[in-house]
């Protein structure tokens, strides 16, 4: 992995790209809106100063090898709609965990289901993951009501393997 600069990624319709500060209105306007960071470990945005900040821990998680976050821009106009984030990178064991945002406005279009086949799918990622031939997600958290949010995943060929729900009753079954 090249850690001098974050590669651009092209979808059909998206452009997978490092984050500048010359996106701090974009990046403002996904991570303020409550709804989007509804489920997040970290509460809205309270202004733009948050959001350069925010821009600037993204550039030194990439500095110092911990993440790999993209801003999420329409191919048409290049405007920030949201991120993609591959954290805590295992490159002994070829894992990492997936997140993601997106504008609120941009919701059911596809957008994920996009992002996820060119990040995980396709044979061009292997400058993450020298190597890598097969991707596995072991985990995706959602709250149920959020479930329809996990589409992307389903659609991108994952299999499902229950929710933690049926995974702890299975647990319970087994150990108790």
């Amino acid at each position: 992995m090249d850690w001098e600069n974050l590669p651009s990624l092209n979808t059909e319709r998206l452009l997978l790209r490092a984050l500048t500060i010359d996106d701090v209105d974009d990046v403002y306007a996904v991570f303020s809106d409550h709804e989007v960071m509804r489920y997040w470990s970290t509460p809205a945005l309270a202004n733009k100063e948050a959001a350069a900040a925010l821009i600037e821990e993204i550039q030194t998680g990439f500095a110092q090898q911990q993440s790999l976050k993209w801003g999420v821009a329409l191919l048409s106009d290049s405007r920030v709609i949201g991120t993609a984030t591959l954290f805590r990178p295992d490159f002994t064991h070829r894992r990492a965990e997936l997140g993601y945002a997106l504008g609120r406005k941009h919701w059911g279009q596809g957008y994920m289901h996009e992002r996820s086949q060119r990040l995980l799918l396709t044979p061009s990622t292997h400058f993450i993951f020298t190597g890598l031939r097969r991707t596995s997600i072991h985990e995706t958290r959602l709250p149920l009501e959020r479930l329809s949010a996990s589409a992307f995943s389903v659609k991108a060929t994952y299999a499902s393997a229950g929710t933690l729900a049926e995974k702890r009753k299975t647990r319970c079954s087994m150990v108790c």
